[in-house]
């Protein structure tokens, strides 16, 4: 039977009344010259002081000439004028509304171009298919392309259009500065297509390896002598993690940012074997049960070592909760936690999450080359404290980081961590543009990515509207969808950010402040229940801002024409984690009639 865990040692302004510990407050008469601060406004930030405004460039004008033909923008808006501007090494898109007699028939441009169909699913628009008479243009600019106009035509129903990209003088990093991790947990064949579909979109997909019951679906195989045949994982993964997979890709053999390990509670080791009960993580396992969990983390470890898998973050992530063994059809076998693992809500499931990250440092130390870390995803980071300090090096928090926008980034500033927000996909109906601004917005919150937390579509949804798909499944592989864009479109529009905070030497925080006070681009998060991930929704001035910011940085940019560079920031966290970590010891129980 599951019981949730009674609350006898902290209160929360989300608590119930039921269980709310008794308070008795005394107030006292302050000074008259004593008035509390303020506390600041929920809801979107206030307009910026001058002095932050004063840290983007200024906005030149944008284009007048009116486009003859009805076009709408990436997002699905539409376009006052068909003069695109785009970086080098970026990608833009937009499509032609095809008019009544005839469709889009040609394009032509001296940079290259692909075309995609757009299939609705009961009447709305999402996933692209290629095809060469699609109404869907994109258009990568290469690395090498000449700073200047790119003049085109457009052929629509027998007429020619005048068309035009600019090319800007300066470049988009191969390297990621900001991560969007695309979850997974499982992937309907064409593994490696879809793996090579979010990178060609500046992004990382990461499915995750095990399941419910902490059955592993790819892992080396068990060996004599207790050791592991790497031989199938390698061939399956290793072009990935060396970035061969990629080279014929616009960012070259780039390996993925993040892999998830197959290591967790069940994994390698037997968790029914060693588990004696309990609700503290001391007293749960036997000491063999730690001793084969530290050997597996280093084993990954000299792997990753010996085969100089030097750039991917190999992540040690714990996804399953005990309370899945009462959902699931009342059954202990349900779920192979012991713990609340993903989105940790009782004191017990930090302190267990603590002991896992202590036994994988201790598992995995001493390997230099190695870019490991521990990842915890946190939905209540008002109600972990200290207890992860230290250990946890990348935090995946809940739109929540809104809320606690001053506390939780100072945190990981302090810690060395790095953070993520979690999130939905904006569903299909929305504007795409909130998946973009998401993007934004999370950088400007102190994030170094996002994680939509499921992003593969199924054979269904063709035909019903799945707002989680934001890669869809063919019989010849994956196809993308325009909200896969709208991300590309975010993740670059951040890089338009950091490029512009190195060169004009602003600093972060100003720079995100002034972000942050654009009009529309500091977002609400809904919730259907606690246990949603939730999701973003943008003002409906979100759109102009993306577009007015990234045309401001984009020709501030073209007059600097910066070098270009292989990465302008590592969002990483270091190896081993920076920050010392603090012994904490559960106090021994009292004896009987001690104090």
């Amino acid at each position: 039977e599951y019981h949730p865990f009674p609350n006898r040692f902290v209160s929360s302004r989300e608590g119930g009344r039921r269980t709310a510990p008794f308070f008795t407050l005394w107030f006292e008469a302050a000074p008259a010259d004593a008035a509390p601060a303020a506390r600041p406004p929920d809801g979107p930030t206030a307009p910026p002081s001058p002095a932050v405004a004063a840290t983007l460039p200024p906005e030149p004008a944008l284009p007048s000439t009116p486009a003859p033909i009805s076009c709408h923008d990436e997002f699905g808006v539409p376009l006052d004028t068909l003069e695109f501007f785009a970086a080098r090494g970026e990608a833009i898109g937009f499509s032609v509304v095809e008019p009544a007699a005839g469709g889009l028939e040609a394009v032509t441009i001296d940079l290259p171009t692909r075309r995609f169909a757009m299939p609705p699913v009961a009447g709305r628009l999402d996933p692209l298919r290629p095809a060469a008479e699609g109404n869907f243009v994109e258009i990568q600019v290469p690395k090498d392309a000449r700073p200047g106009r790119h003049a085109g035509t457009l052929r629509v129903a027998g007429r020619d259009v005048p068309w035009a990209v600019t090319v800007w003088n300066f470049t988009l990093p191969d390297r990621l500065s900001f991560v969007p991790q695309l979850n997974a947990y499982g992937l309907p064949g064409h593994e490696r297509d879809f793996y090579r579909l979010a990178h060609e979109h500046r992004a990382v997909l990461n499915s995750l390896p095990y399941g419910w019951t902490g059955q592993v679906k790819a892992a080396p195989r068990a060996a004599a002598a207790g050791d592991w045949d790497w031989t199938a994982w390698d061939e399956r993964f290793g072009p990935l993690l060396d970035g061969s997979a990629f080279a014929d890709l616009p960012r070259g053999p780039v390996p993925v940012d993040a892999f998830y390990l197959p290591l967790n509670e069940n994994w390698p080791m037997d968790h029914e074997r060693h588990f004696k009960g309990g609700y503290w993580v001391e007293s749960a396992y036997d000491d063999d049960y730690w001793r084969e969990f530290r050997a597996a983390a280093g084993r990954f470890a000299d792997h990753v070592v010996e085969r100089r898998w030097t750039e991917t973050m190999f992540e040690f992530y714990l996804n399953n909760k005990v309370s899945f063994k009462h959902t699931r059809d009342q059954r202990w076998a349900g779920s192979s936690a012991a713990w609340i693992f993903d989105e940790p809500a009782n004191t017990q499931d930090f302190w267990a999450l603590r002991r896992f990250g202590d036994e994988f440092w201790r598992g995995v130390a001493g390997r230099a080359g190695a870019r490991l870390v521990f990842r915890a995803d946190i939905s209540r980071p008002e109600w972990q404290r200290d207890l992860l300090d230290g250990v946890v090096t990348s935090e995946v928090v809940s739109g929540i980081l809104r809320t606690y926008r001053d506390r939780v980034p100072r945190r990981a500033r302090r810690l060395g961590t790095i953070l993520f927000m979690y999130g939905a996909p904006n569903p299909l109906g929305t504007p795409n543009a909130d998946s973009a601004a998401w993007c934004v917005e999370s950088w400007a919150l102190g994030a170094e990515g996002v994680v939509p937390w499921q992003t593969i579509g199924g054979a269904t949804s063709w035909e019903e509207p799945d707002d989680l798909a934001v890669l869809y499944p063919t019989a010849e592989g994956p196809a993308p969808s325009l909200r896969l864009k709208a991300f590309r479109a975010g993740q670059q529009l951040v890089e338009y950010l950091t490029i512009y905070r190195a060169v004009s030497g602003q600093s972060r925080e100003a720079v995100a402040a002034a972000v942050l006070a654009e009009p529309g681009l500091a977002a609400r998060m809904t919730k259907s229940s606690e246990s949603d991930a939730g999701g973003s929704v943008f003002g409906p001035e979100a759109h102009r801002s993306l577009v007015r910011l990234r045309h401001r940085l984009g020709a501030w940019l073209d007059t600097q024409a910066p070098p270009a560079r292989d990465r302008w920031h590592d969002p990483r966290p270091a190896f081993p984690a920076a920050a010392a970590r603090r012994e904490i010891v559960p106090l021994p129980a009292p004896e009987v009639g001690g104090e």
